[in-house]
């Protein structure tokens, strides 16, 4: 399998995510665990956050990538990545 980077929009990282899980594959979202100020509640509310906007990571198969690219809030064709991408050289 070839790792892909994909595109989506923005705020919309986890449910391309979703739909990438529905179709039997195991993508993933770097994320970064951010918190946030509640008056309301006086205290603070700690959620993940995608780390970097607009891009999530998934291993596709050839016999998938169309079903892939055609998932709503993918922009774009997904990019191939290299091995010297993943090994970060």
């Amino acid at each position: 399998m070839t790792t892909y980077a994909i595109n989506t929009t923005r705020g919309k990282e986890f449910e391309v995510r979703d739909e990438l899980i529905a179709l039997g594959l195991k993508p993933w979202v770097p994320t970064a665990l951010v918190s946030t100020y509640a008056k309301e509640k006086r205290e603070y509310i700690w959620y993940d956050r995608p780390y970097v906007s607009k891009l999530l990571f998934s291993e596709i198969p050839d016999s998938l990538f169309l079903k892939a690219k055609d998932i709503k809030h993918v922009i774009g064709n997904p990019l191939k990545l290299s091995d010297r991408d993943m090994q970060g050289t």
